[in-house]
């Protein structure tokens, strides 16, 4: 019996940076919870943006936000794992060096960027309505906890981070994992959305083959391994994430998994 279900947002639920959610997920998850089936909004957007998408039923849902960097239960944070200022630090200063690339520092009230008024700034604030502050520096100041670094570029993130070599120096120190084509998420090592839902697991005495995944992207991989219950890709999904899912369904233009979510009920 399936008690327990994680779905990515950004990809998965909703074109990337939107909040165009199809209104009827709010009852059909409604009617999940009182079935008893908890639903896990699992997204490396800050914890603001997701319950703003989820307003009208977020009391009755879990969160997953930051990657997997910060597990939200009753609207409380646990950030299992923070990230060190000495990484923020250089962090700052290698995105710095990359023309065209930015960087945003996620803590658990809102997020830090180096910069007003750029495309980053510009679509973190309108497009996922962060609650979000800018430094005016790239000297990071240490009176945070910092939950991750996610670095930006336009559509070639993943590309660019590896020709610049950010990608062979940090994965030594930290998980790295793409969210999309213009996000690298950094956070700690063993930090990812299946960590967090394992904590969630854990605290609820849910197994793994009582959950159900939904996801698109790299940063799903270790959320839908956790799901021995059913873990589902979007058509739209990158290859590795289709190969390690038990199935494929329509991506969030064909509401594939509200078509699911319906099923089960």
């Amino acid at each position: 019996m399936i008690k327990l279900i994680a779905s990515d947002v950004d990809g998965t639920l909703v074109e990337d940076g939107t909040f165009k959610l199809n209104p009827e997920y709010y009852s059909v998850i409604e009617k999940l919870y009182s079935k008893g089936i908890i639903f896990v909004a699992s997204s490396g957007r800050q914890f603001q943006s997701i319950r703003s998408l989820f307003e009208p039923i977020a009391e009755k849902m879990a969160f997953i936000s930051e990657g997997g960097a910060v597990v939200w239960r009753d609207f409380t944070p646990f950030v299992p794992h923070p990230l060190p200022h000495e990484y923020v630090s250089g962090i700052a200063r290698d995105v710095r060096e990359i023309d065209g690339a930015d960087v945003m520092f996620g803590t658990p009230g809102y997020s830090l960027c180096p910069r007003e008024g750029t495309s980053m700034y510009k679509w973190l604030k309108d497009g996922y309505r962060f609650k979000i502050k800018a430094l005016d520096s790239w000297d990071i100041p240490d009176i945070y906890t910092f939950t991750k670094a996610a670095v930006y570029y336009p559509d070639r993130v993943e590309e660019v981070t590896y020709s610049s070599g950010f990608v062979k120096k940090w994965q030594k120190k930290l998980h790295l994992s793409l969210a999309g084509t213009m996000w690298l998420d950094c956070v700690m090592p063993n930090v990812n959305k299946g960590s967090a839902l394992k904590i969630i697991m854990e605290d609820l005495g849910i197994a793994p083959d009582e959950v159900w995944g939904f996801g698109d992207n790299q940063n799903d991989l270790e959320m839908l391994e956790l799901s021995g219950g059913g873990s589902f890709a979007v058509s739209s999904a990158r290859m590795e994430v289709k190969l390690s899912a038990s199935g494929i369904i329509g991506n969030y233009e064909n509401d594939g998994v509200l078509t699911k979510l319906k099923e089960l009920l």
